[in-house]
């Protein structure tokens, strides 16, 4: 049986994936543009930035966040 997910889920759940397909396109032309140079202050950045990401994208998808939907 199918559930309807309700609106403000269906959002938040867009808008992890957008997010993390975001930080993904970045970081592959982010290779191309930093190739040869160091390395650390863009990895800095795209792991705070996908932890963070993660962190929201199960944040949408938990049971919790369906309680308060």
């Amino acid at each position: 049986m199918h559930r309807e997910v309700p609106e403000s889920r269906w959002v938040f759940r867009t808008a992890a994936w957008v997010w993390l397909l975001y930080l993904l396109a970045m970081a592959g032309l982010d290779m191309f543009v930093y190739a040869g140079r160091p390395a650390f202050p863009v990895l800095a950045y795209y792991l705070v930035n996908g932890v963070t990401a993660l962190l929201f994208l199960a944040m949408a998808h938990s049971r919790l966040q369906a309680r308060h939907a």
